[in-house]
């Protein structure tokens, strides 16, 4: 399933840069991450959630958890994490990949097409 997010780097003015080439070197930025829904999710699965960890300390990040069973959660969630616009950061975004992962609780109901234990037709 895809998630549709946006991630962005803002210059410490709040500034949107055209690519990494146009950030001084060594200037503060932020890096923003911005998740605005899934599509197409498990519907035997409920209550969606999204993790991501930041370039920089790795530290695991994680939006609200709705409780819905909507096979397409919205999350509308923003993020954003300062860092140093160094040869470090450029190696990581060249080398290395933000990657997000979509969690959902099992739905117990047996109302649930193609949900574990749901009757037939």
């Amino acid at each position: 399933p895809a998630s549709e997010h946006a991630p962005a780097l803002l210059t410490e003015a709040g500034g949107q840069p055209e690519s990494l080439d146009d950030i001084p070197r060594d200037s503060k930025i932020a890096i923003k991450v911005v998740i605005v829904n899934a599509r197409g999710l498990p519907a035997h699965l409920k209550s969606f959630w999204v993790t991501y960890a930041t370039f920089t300390d790795h530290e695991l990040i994680s939006t609200p958890r709705p409780d819905t069973v909507d096979i397409h959660p919205s999350f509308n969630h923003t993020s954003s994490f300062p860092c140093l616009a160094d040869k470090q950061l450029s190696d990581l975004m060249l080398c290395e990949s933000l990657t997000f992962q979509v969690w959902g609780k099992h739905n117990c109901s047996t109302n649930v097409p193609g949900a574990p234990g749901a009757g037939g037709a």
